[in-house]
């Protein structure tokens, strides 16, 4: 059984943080980020702008964010905190309108840099995206970045593939390698303005590498109003495209992890 640690202040860095010094407890609990032991996790999580450990046994009080401070989230629709036999409790989501919508704030906008990261269970197909983390308010439309699990094919065989959207649709891209259906992955997205264009997104699954993606743009620019952040959702105009499955650890830096920061935070929650 793994551990969990509770949440408390990192020393020196000004914010509630996933800290490595903190109280271990019990899987069985069932409340607390997922994040076992680690002599310097306050490096790793520097740049952390939004953490949801969607562990809170409900969300009438709000989804905490327990990284940045103040970019906490809410519910909508059917979204509610559920016990999981493998990873304590998460969030679970019904598809449709379901999704935890966090304000905007300019941390939350991308920049030149940032890392998106989830662990993710969709439980089924629809004929809708999987939404995961997006900051849009329409197709087209407002579009900073999206991560989301779709199947192009709901045919016999059928399997959902990560896509990921940065600064518009245009470049939108497939990562064919995974298939998420029925059991608990982790995605993890890093996007690089400094990094030459066809290696600007990175795409890792489970801490390990994937593919680059290509993408023309060197910051994601920031609309007269800005979009919220939604999780477990893609927003058509209102939150829309959502999850059918569970989602936890939904994780936002404004920086570019490195490689190894990925697969350190892949241990850190597995």
């Amino acid at each position: 059984m793994r551990t969990l640690l509770v949440i408390a202040l990192l020393a020196g860095c000004g914010r509630v943080g996933f800290d490595g010094a903190a109280e271990v407890r019990s899987d069985a609990g069932g409340d607390g980020p997922d994040v076992p032991g680690d002599a310097d996790l306050s490096a790793l999580l520097e740049g952390c702008v939004l953490g949801l450990a969607m562990d809170e046994t409900s969300w009438a009080g709000g989804v905490i964010d327990r990284c940045g401070g103040d970019n906490n989230g809410t519910a909508i629709g059917g979204a509610v905190p559920v016990m999981d036999a493998e990873r304590g409790r998460v969030g679970e989501l019904f598809g449709g309108a379901d999704c935890v919508v966090v304000p905007d704030a300019p941390a939350l906008r991308g920049g030149s840099a940032f890392t998106t990261s989830a662990w993710v269970r969709p439980v089924a197909f629809t004929a809708q995206g999987f939404g995961v983390i997006s900051k849009r308010s329409d197709l087209g439309v407002k579009s900073a970045y999206s991560v989301f699990l779709w199947a192009s094919d709901f045919g016999a065989g059928s399997v959902n593939h990560v896509y990921v959207d940065v600064d518009t649709e245009d470049e939108r891209f497939e990562n064919t390698l995974g298939e998420f259906l029925g059991a608990w992955h982790q995605i993890t997205v890093v996007f690089d303005g400094a990094r030459a264009s066809a290696e600007r997104v990175a795409i890792y699954v489970d801490g390990a590498f994937t593919t680059f993606a290509p993408e023309s743009a060197s910051s994601v620019p920031v609309p007269a109003t800005p979009p919220d952040v939604s999780v477990g959702c893609l927003p058509l105009g209102a939150p829309a495209q959502a999850l059918v499955g569970r989602i936890d650890d939904v994780m936002l830096w404004d920086r570019a992890l490195a490689a190894g920061d990925v697969t350190r935070w892949y241990e850190a929650t597995r």
